[in-house]
């Protein structure tokens, strides 16, 4: 482990949401009201400061293979940005349904990212992150009140056949499977629920293990 100088940064201690491992020679960090990259090659920073029509940082999430970050804003009707290592200049700018936040962001492969949207609408998005499209979004089963930070979303590490397509979501305890098909330029997801409950946590293991 390598430790990132300076003072202590994140609130209220370590939560996997605000830090986006961005590949071998840099992570981002949040700290809601900042985003800290640390270069660990050269040992030198770099702070993205929100524009003033934001509140703050959400959540976040690393692509490390390609070296790509993205991360929500906190604000009415929030965005979605991913930075890219090897464009730093070049921000991806993403627009979905959500009203007030982003509970969780995840990576494919490939081209896609997933957005779960929380209070009040709850909703899945799926973007092609390169492109800035908006795929499609469907709703989510509406978590219990005490129970809305408990979403989290993933794809496989791994790309083989078909795996790039599916990704798992967890809420209330309830991990589910989504597919992601494509009929002409027209996407879709579902979910398929596992016959499991009161899970707090699940991994991937390469290339497709799901624990």
């Amino acid at each position: 482990m390598t430790d990132v100088p300076g003072k202590r940064w994140i609130e209220g201690g370590f939560n996997q949401q605000y830090l986006g491992v961005g590949g071998q020679d840099f992570i981002a960090i949040s700290t809601k009201q900042i985003i800290k990259f640390y270069f660990f090659s050269t040992r030198s920073s770099r702070i993205y400061m929100p524009p003033g029509s934001s509140d703050g940082v959400g959540v976040i999430s690393g692509r490390d293979d390609i070296g790509v970050v993205a991360w929500s804003e906190l604000r009415i009707n929030p965005r979605v940005f991913v930075y890219q290592h090897q464009s730093p200049a070049d921000y991806k700018t993403l627009k979905g349904t959500a009203a007030l936040e982003y509970r969780s962001l995840a990576f494919s492969d490939e081209r896609f990212l997933v957005g779960i949207s929380g209070v009040p609408d709850f909703y899945v998005n799926l973007w092609d992150w390169e492109e800035e499209n908006l795929l499609c979004c469907v709703p989510l089963n509406r978590p219990l009140p005490d129970q809305h930070n408990l979403i989290h979303s993933a794809f496989p590490p791994s790309s083989g056949p078909g795996l790039a397509n599916r990704f798992t979501v967890l809420t209330c305890g309830v991990l589910s499977v989504w597919g992601i098909e494509r009929v002409s330029d027209n996407f879709r997801i579902s979910a398929q629920p596992l016959q499991v409950s009161s899970v707090i946590s699940c991994t991937f293991a390469y290339p497709s293990d799901l624990y």
